[in-house]
């Protein structure tokens, strides 16, 4: 049986920084946090900025960052952006990714958004585009460090 749960609360629990980290490391480089540091990020995480787990049979082997960013145009309604979905290698294509995008999907209806943006890799773009996204702008970026 699968869950989906906002990481607050997961990380009140079983799991820890190691288990959140090692997922997070299939998607980039993961280095580790101190656990003061740790629990200042997951219990001070702005009201706007939510961080969802997908455990499966107890195990944590998915995760996505949902972002709401509040706009002055199109009727003051709100953006979600989306960050960091990632699925451990060995549960890839079996349906998860688009499950966390779905709970995103009503997510982000539920709070007053009127788009989901993201970035992704080219090769990813088969994927987000299975699940009703499509290729709209240039990311455009500046390195604050070397």
């Amino acid at each position: 049986m699968f869950k989906i749960t906002p990481i607050s609360l997961l990380c009140n629990t079983n799991y820890t920084q190691k288990d959140v980290l090692f997922v997070l490391s299939t998607l980039t480089d993961c280095s580790p946090i101190e656990a003061k540091k740790w629990g200042e990020i997951i219990n001070n995480l702005p009201n706007n900025h939510h961080i969802f787990t997908y455990t499966l049979d107890n195990k944590l082997i998915g995760m996505i960052t949902v972002i709401i960013e509040q706009k002055l145009i199109h009727s003051a309604l709100s953006v979600a952006h989306i960050e960091d979905l990632v699925i451990l290698p060995d549960y890839r294509r079996h349906g998860i990714g688009k499950q966390l995008l779905d709970f995103a999907k009503t997510f982000a209806k539920n709070n007053n958004c009127y788009k989901i943006i993201l970035n992704c890799d080219k090769k990813l773009i088969p994927f987000y585009e299975k699940n009703d996204f499509v290729e709209k702008a240039v990311q455009m970026r500046f390195n604050l460090t070397d």
